[in-house]
């Protein structure tokens, strides 16, 4: 019976989806290389069925103060709050078009066919300021795992939605970074762009994103508060949503007590598969290029799986059925 009811709401999903309009941001005008901050004062910018907040603060010469701006700076290498622009995986999810970059407590308003219906979801990533930031530290915040490694630290993106005025009952959460594991070979940042099912916030009319980290101090969090979104609201998702070259081949997907998972990277890789709240519920080093791998003490649900090496990631959904 459980099994029935995943795909009839799967397919009630899908049908609330098929008429709203994905924010791509590739409607907005970029010179190459470029970015949008809100130094023109409009207040934001529409994409989708969705409209994007900005505040742009002219004092001390003016500076993106809060809320949204979009982008498609190619800077993975430069550290510093001067390349707040640019986003970790180089490029956005298509590879030529925008992504838009943002800020702690930021809100985007669901407009047109979107307003009061389930959202699906978006991609993210981190941005280059942040990830250099906890890869190698900086003035204000800390190495990510400190000197030896060792440290618990984690960077937290939870997704809240509101609907009517009110705050819905669930949240979602998911770790822009995570290195809380025994073995240092599991610590992660995201530099590719990433699934954040929404689905299970249920109807909504506004969306709130908010940041927390390990790294904090008198005044806060040291983590740049800064992170990177693209194709909010995608529609038309499926079970073989992600399609880039940094997917996982697993499958069968949906599964119920076992799924085989394939390592194209020719060497050992670690696989982890987390909730959707970030929850690690298995982990385990793939040595064969082909592994089969128990998931019948998982319980049903949707899940992340990650296969990782030292520079490589690969990820996909997986769908884990009672």
């Amino acid at each position: 019976m459980k099994k029935s009811f995943l795909f009839v709401a799967i397919a009630t999903i899908s049908m609330s989806l098929s008429a709203q309009q994905t924010s791509t941001f590739d409607n907005l005008t970029l010179s190459p290389n470029s970015y949008w901050n809100g130094s023109d004062q409009s207040g934001g910018f529409t994409s989708g069925d969705a409209y994007f907040p900005n505040k742009y603060d002219t004092s001390f010469g003016g500076y993106w103060a809060s809320g949204f701006a979009y982008s498609n700076v190619m800077d993975t290498i430069t550290a510093g709050a001067g390349n707040i622009y640019a986003a970790s995986t180089d490029v956005d999810f298509s590879g030529v078009g925008n992504y838009v970059v943002a800020q702690n407590n930021s809100v985007i308003r669901l407009t047109s066919s979107a307003l009061g219906n389930s959202v699906s979801g978006f991609y993210v990533t981190n941005g280059t300021y942040t990830n250099i930031s906890m890869r190698d530290g900086d003035q204000f915040a800390k190495k990510f795992g400190g000197t030896s490694g060792n440290d618990p630290d984690w960077f937290k993106l939870t997704v809240f939605g509101y609907y009517n005025g009110n705050l819905v009952s669930d949240s979602v959460e998911f770790y822009l970074a995570d290195y809380r594991f025994s073995n240092n070979t599991q610590d992660y940042r995201v530099n590719t762009w990433e699934w954040v099912d929404l689905t299970t916030l249920g109807n909504l009319d506004s969306v709130l994103f908010k940041l927390s980290s390990s790294d904090v101090g008198s005044f806060g969090m040291n983590t740049p508060a800064f992170f990177c979104v693209d194709e909010f609201n995608k529609q038309n998702v499926g079970l073989d949503e992600v399609k880039k070259d940094n997917s996982l081949n697993l499958y069968p997907n949906p599964a119920k007590n076992q799924i085989t998972v394939i390592n194209s990277f020719e060497e050992e890789a670690q696989l982890v598969i987390t909730d959707m709240s970030g929850k690690l519920v298995y982990s385990e080093l793939l040595i064969s290029n082909v592994s089969k791998i128990n998931i019948e003490n998982v319980a049903g649900g949707f899940y992340l799986a990650r296969l990782s090496t030292n520079n490589k990631t690969q990820t996909s959904r997986l769908i884990i059925l009672e």
